[in-house]
């Protein structure tokens, strides 16, 4: 297996993209092309791997370091010296991106509760709420918003899952960081 693919199939397991399938579906390619860049050995495009830096936020330089694209700087690891995002920072833009879903989907509850109480109260004959009423669910809303959204990685109140996960992923991290990174 080549560093490329090995490379690949790591990322790709820390990022949520664990099959040749998922990683195609995020990149809108076909599945056999992901199969050929590990294990026949094939260089994906550039446009590929511009793709495959956005998806997985990693230096495009590093990437055409990586496949044979262009070439390493003198004297030193191609991959570290092109910057390529190690997997600390990748989980973190992963729980980013998760916490901004949630708070995407708490904020869509709250909008359908919303309206299907502003619903039932006029269905019902009742006024519709206050200004003061509607401030209050607010108010209340980002509290409840608060109390149940997970903390970043830097915050001291860190959920117990969270700490525990990144736990048992920091041999992994510490693997792939001496693999491609030191």
């Amino acid at each position: 297996m080549n560093a490329f693919a090995s490379w690949l199939g790591t990322m790709g397991a820390a990022m949520g993209y664990p099959t040749d399938a998922t990683i195609a579906k995020a990149l809108g390619i076909t599945q056999s092309n992901v199969y050929r860049w590990k294990v026949k050995g094939s260089r994906p495009t550039v446009e590929h791997l511009w793709q495959l830096s956005r998806l997985f936020r990693t230096d495009l330089e590093a990437l055409l370091v990586l496949t044979g694209h262009i070439p390493a700087p003198a004297d030193d690891d191609p991959v570290a010296e092109a910057g390529a995002a190690p997997l600390d920072q990748a989980l973190a833009a992963a729980h980013e991106r998760i916490v901004a879903l949630e708070t995407e989907v708490a904020a869509l509850r709250f909008a359908a509760t919303s309206a299907r109480t502003r619903l039932d109260r006029a269905l019902g004959g009742e006024p519709p709420l206050t200004r003061e009423e509607q401030t209050a669910e607010v108010i209340a809303h980002h509290k409840e918003l608060r109390a149940t959204l997970p903390h970043r990685p830097d915050d001291p109140g860190v959920g117990a899952e969270l700490l525990e996960e990144m736990t048992a992923l920091a041999p992994l991290r510490a693997e792939v960081n001496a693999k491609y990174l030191d």
